[in-house]
């Protein structure tokens, strides 16, 4: 098994709008946009297998351009390639082969006190991240 450390710095993870993602389907309505910055990415490897599980911090920063830049949502995940399942939504995520596969997790989102943000998207609430991984290792 390998432990694997990221560099949180140099992680590229696009924003969240409509060009990108949807909430309950629903492709995010411009202006708002989801601005994600990575505190920690760190896990294990079985290379034999291709199981991964990966812990994911981070915080999404919501803005509807500059009059409204609520508090940040704070998402603590544990990526996997194994099936996980929260309070209302689940995945499965897909071993690795020839260093492929698909990571997916659950995060039990907290309300940020600001009433918009907690009532548009229904704070408490699950986050699903499903992602299509490559790793590379040199």
């Amino acid at each position: 098994t390998l432990f694997l450390r990221f560099d949180t710095s140099s992680l590229l993870i696009p924003d969240l709008n409509y060009k990108t993602a949807s909430i309950f389907g629903i492709p995010i309505p411009p202006p708002l946009n989801i601005a994600i910055t990575p505190v920690r990415l760190e896990g294990t490897l079985d290379p034999a297998t291709g199981f991964v599980s990966l812990n994911f911090d981070a915080e999404f920063r919501f803005t509807a351009t500059s009059l409204y830049t609520p508090p940040a949502l704070i998402v603590n995940t544990l990526l996997s390639t194994e099936p996980v399942q929260g309070r209302r939504l689940g995945g499965a995520g897909r071993r690795l082969v020839d260093n492929a596969g698909c990571l997916v997790g659950v995060s039990n989102v907290v309300p940020v006190n600001d009433a918009f943000l907690d009532a548009f998207l229904l704070l408490p609430n699950d986050a699903l991240a499903v992602l299509s991984a490559e790793l590379e290792f040199s």
